[in-house]
């Protein structure tokens, strides 16, 4: 199977999974999935690599505040309506 719908591939297996069609992730995973390409980073890059992976990280924990704080708007909403 050839696919770039991999969010909901996986999502699929997950199902598979919880509904008892396969016994694990990692069996699902390997009768529906093949590697198809494999990318290995260049080492000359690794500076590059390096910047942006510590981007990633403090955009992260910005980014964390804000959820934990629309999560418990959320919880609120839902516990109001029930």
């Amino acid at each position: 199977m050839s696919t770039v719908e991999t969010t909901a591939l996986g999502a699929a297996l997950l199902a598979a999974v919880g509904a008892g069609l396969s016994p694990s992730l990692k069996e699902a995973s390997e009768r529906t999935t093949k590697v198809a390409e494999v990318n290995y980073p260049i080492p000359t890059n690794q500076r590059i690599y390096d910047r942006g992976y510590e981007y990633f990280l403090t955009q992260t924990s910005r980014n964390q505040k804000v959820n934990h704080k629309r999560s418990a708007i959320s919880y609120q909403l839902v516990v109001r309506i029930q």
